[in-house]
C-alpha cells in the first residue's frame, strides 16, 4: 500500500495600522503613507515526500532568510517567527469533484479546511500530528524545535523494542538578527510515516498512533498538511540618543545609578543604588562607593524571571532587590553622565546576555544607548555587564560624573514562564 504525503509551505505577514484626527468644528487631513515588504524570505516550494511506507523515515528541509528589503532597512535589526501547522486544502486549479465548500480561491479553500478539517473531499487527511521541525543550523543557539511524535531512544539500534510515541507541544520558533551575522534558518521536516489501522506490524510501539478511518486499497491514500511562518515580533536596532530622548514614550520600571556622590567609601551620600519607579522613583537599595579617577571598574546588572531577583554589581559591591517574577522589558538603556571634558563618565567593554554592545561617553552631557529587547532573548532573564569609568577634577558633582541604567515598559513574558 502506498500513501502520497504533501506538504506545503506558506508565509502569513498581517499589518494594521489606523490614524483618526477629529475636532468639532474643523477637519484636518494627515496624509499617511507606508510601503510594507515582507520582512522574511521563505522557500515555498511545495516539499513532496512522494510515495511513501508505513513506519518509514523520511527528512526534507527549507530555508527562512531575511528579505533583502529588511536587510537594507537600518532601522530594525531582527525578527522573531513562529512555525505552525494547519490542514490542507485539496486543491488543483479549483476544488475537488464532489467537494461543496464553496471556496472560490485558494485562500478560501484554505479557510474552509481549518474549520473543517474533518471533511475528506475538500481537505487532505492530516499529515501534521506525523511531522516535526528542527532546528537545522543549531549553532546559532536561538531557534527552539518542535520535536518528533516518535521517540527512538537508541537511533544507533533500531526497532530494539525501546521505541515509544509522545504528543509533543508546542510550535517550532525562530529568530534571525542582523547585528548577530545571523541572516537564514534551516529547518528540517521529519516524518515517521504510520501505519495504517489493522496493518499494524509487531513492532510498531502500541504507544503510536495509527491512520484511522481510512480506506485501504491498492493506491492507497493522500495526506497533507500547510506549514505556516508567521512573524511574531520585529525589533528596532540599538541607537545612540542625546540627553533624556531614549525615555521619551517609553515607561520606567526599575534603574540603577553608579554616581561621584562624595566618593567616600563608607559614610556620606550613596554613591550605588537600585530604584524603583510606582508612579514616583524610590530608592530600593543603595550603598557607599569609593571611585578612583580614571580608572575602569567592571559592573553588571542581572534580573531573574523565575524569582524576581535584581542584582546590581560595581567593583566589590552588590546591591539586591527582588521585582516580579516572570517579567520582560522593551528596553535596556544604560546612560553616561558628564558636564564637561574635565568631568564626564565612560562604559565600554559592555555586553548584553554575551553578546557585544556599543561603548557609551558622556563627553559634555548625557547620552545614552537605546537597545530594543525581545521575549526570546529574556527567556533566562538578561545580563548587562562591562566597566565603568568616572572622570573629574574638583568640579564634580553629586550626580555627574555617573551612570544609570534603565530597565522600561515591562510586560509578562510567556517565553519565560509558560504556566
Amino acid at each position: 500500500m502506498r500513501k502520497k504525503l504533501i506538504l506545503g509551505l506558506g508565509a502569513v505577514v498581517v499589518v494594521v495600522a489606523g490614524v483618526v484626527a477629529m475636532s468639532a468644528f474643523e477637519a484636518h487631513v494627515i496624509n499617511v503613507t507606508a510601503h510594507i515588504e515582507n520582512a522574511l524570505a521563505v522557500s515555498t516550494e511545495a516539499l513532496d515526500f512522494g510515495t511513501v511506507f508505513p513506519q518509514e523515515y523520511l527528512e526534507k528541509d527549507f530555508t527562512i532568510t531575511l528579505s533583502e528589503s529588511f536587510m537594507a532597512e537600518d532601522r530594525v535589526d531582527d525578527v522573531e517567527y513562529v512555525i505552525k501547522q494547519k490542514p490542507k486544502p485539496i486543491w488543483n486549479d479549483g476544488v475537488p469533484a464532489g467537494c461543496t465548500s464553496g471556496a472560490q480561491t485558494v485562500e478560501e479553500a484554505r479557510a474552509y479546511c481549518h474549520g473543517n478539517p474533518e471533511n475528506l473531499d475538500c481537505c487532505y487527511l492530516s499529515l501534521c500530528p506525523f511531522l516535526s521541525k528542527t532546528d537545522g543550523d543549531p549553532e546559532d543557539q536561538n531557534d527552539t524545535s518542535h520535536i518528533s511524535y516518535f521517540v527512538d531512544p537508541t537511533p544507533e539500534a533500531p526497532n530494539s523494542g525501546d521505541e515509544f510515541c509522545e504528543d509533543p507541544c508546542g510550535d517550532a520558533i525562530g529568530r534571525l538578527a542582523k547585528s548577530e551575522q545571523d541572516t537564514s534558518d534551516i529547518w528540517i521536516v521529519d516524518l515517521k510515516v504510520p501505519p495504517f489501522a489493522g496493518y499494524v506490524a509487531q513492532d510498531w510501539p502500541e504507544s503510536c498512533p495509527v491512520l484511522e478511518g481510512v480506506t485501504v486499497n491498492e493506491e492507497g491514500t493522500d495526506l497533507g498538511c500547510d506549514l505556516w511562518i508567521e512573524v511574531t515580533e520585529i525589533s528596532e536596532t540599538s541607537y545612540e540618543c542625546e540627553k533624556w530622548y531614549c525615555l521619551e514614550g517609553i515607561e520606567k520600571d526599575f534603574f540603577v545609578t553608579g554616581r561621584y556622590g562624595d566618593n567616600i567609601p563608607d559614610a556620606g551620600a550613596w554613591e550605588l543604588a537600585i530604584w524603583e519607579y510606582d508612579g514616583g522613583e524610590t530608592v530600593v537599595a543603595q550603598d557607599n562607593y569609593g571611585w578612583t579617577n580614571g580608572q575602569g571598574v567592571s559592573f553588571s546588572l542581572s534580573y531573574n524571571p523565575s524569582d524576581g531577583a535584581v542584582v546590581y554589581t560595581v567593583g566589590g559591591k552588590t546591591l539586591n532587590w527582588t521585582y516580579h517574577t516572570c517579567k520582560a522589558f522593551e528596553y535596556i538603556i544604560p546612560f553616561a553622565k558628564g558636564k564637561d571634558a574635565n568631568n564626564h563618565a565612560q562604559l565600554y567593554d559592555m555586553t548584553l546576555n554575551g553578546n557585544p554592545i556599543p561603548d557609551i561617553d558622556s563627553g559634555t552631557t548625557y547620552w545614552g544607548l537605546k537597545m530594543p529587547l525581545s521575549d526570546v532573548e529574556q527567556v533566562n532573564g538578561f545580563t548587562i555587564a562591562g566597566t565603568a569609568k568616572l572622570n573629574w577634577d574638583g568640579n564634580a558633582q553629586n550626580e555627574i560624573p555617573g551612570f544609570q541604567i534603565f530597565v522600561m515598559q515591562t510586560h509578562d513574558n510567556l517565553e519565560a514562564c509558560p504556566f
